[in-house]
C-alpha cells in the first residue's frame, strides 16, 4: 500500500504479523486517518513498532485496524 505524502509516494508495505492458521487476536488497535496524509506515516510506523515490540515481548497477537471514511486528500 502506498500514500501521496507532498510530492513523495510513501510506501505502507508491512509483513503479516499473523499467520493464516492464527485467528485469536489478544488485542486490536485502531487507527483513525481520516484526512491524516502527512501524520499518518509516522504513526503507522511507530504503533507498528509497538505491536512489534508487544508480540514479542508478551507473546500475544495484535492486529491494527486503519479506518478511512472518505478522507479529501490522499489518505
Amino acid at each position: 500500500m502506498t500514500i501521496q505524502e507532498g510530492n513523495n509516494e510513501v510506501d505502507l508495505n508491512a509483513p503479516y504479523l499473523l499467520e493464516y492458521d492464527e485467528c485469536k487476536v489478544d488485542l486490536s488497535i485502531v487507527v483513525p486517518c481520516y484526512n491524516e496524509t502527512k501524520r499518518f506515516p509516522r504513526t503507522f510506523d511507530e504503533t507498528y513498532t509497538y505491536i512489534k515490540r508487544l508480540k514479542k515481548e508478551k507473546n500475544i497477537t495484535v492486529e491494527m485496524v486503519l479506518v478511512n471514511d472518505g478522507s479529501r486528500d490522499s489518505t
